[in-house]
């Protein structure tokens, strides 16, 4: 496999936006969706872009430039995990919000707490009406925010994880 692959992490209906996008810009790439099971060798850069599952240890930390989620949601306002019984958009719904955001932000182990990389807010006219509404806003706006940073996730460098990538390789030589 080719080390400088960019793994995205992604729902089977993103795909297509996602494998179309990112076949102009030469750069390896794969998608995978819940339903793959990705090896554990490590790879350029990690991206989670409206998935469902939580990334976890060793994939999390193989990537050498460190996982970025692209979150639908402005943080750390309104993050996700299981400690909340509604999602973020229908939380914004319920508190009739008048402005709302994406978010990209590196991972961590916890859900929506890694460093923020960027957050795009925008302004709405009226308090949405329902998570659809509100969800498809910040979609537009997310897929906005990921043609804007992802070249630039892509050419900087993470020498933590590359760190932590050698004594990944190392343990599973012994």
């Amino acid at each position: 496999m080719d080390s400088r692959v960019v793994r995205i992490f992604t729902r089977p209906r993103e795909r297509d936006l996602l494998n179309e996008y990112l076949s102009t810009l030469n750069i390896p790439f794969e998608i995978f969706t819940s339903k793959d099971n990705p090896s554990n060798e490590p790879f350029e850069l990690g991206i989670s872009y409206c998935y469902t599952k939580k990334i976890e240890s060793p994939l999390l930390y193989l990537a050498k430039k460190g996982f970025v989620n692209f979150h639908p949601a402005p943080l750390p306002e309104y993050p996700m995990g299981p400690e909340y019984q509604e999602n973020s958009p229908e939380r914004g719904v319920k508190d009739k919000v008048m402005k709302w955001g994406v978010t990209a932000h590196f991972m961590n182990e916890e859900y929506d707490k890694g460093p923020i990389i960027k957050k795009m807010e925008f302004d709405l006219e009226e308090p949405p009406s329902t998570k659809d509404e509100l969800g498809s806003l910040a979609h537009w706006h997310l897929w906005k925010l990921f043609k804007e940073l992802f070249l630039q996730l892509y050419h900087f460098s993470n020498p933590i994880n590359e760190k932590f990538i050698n004594d990944f390789i190392r343990s599973e030589k012994n």
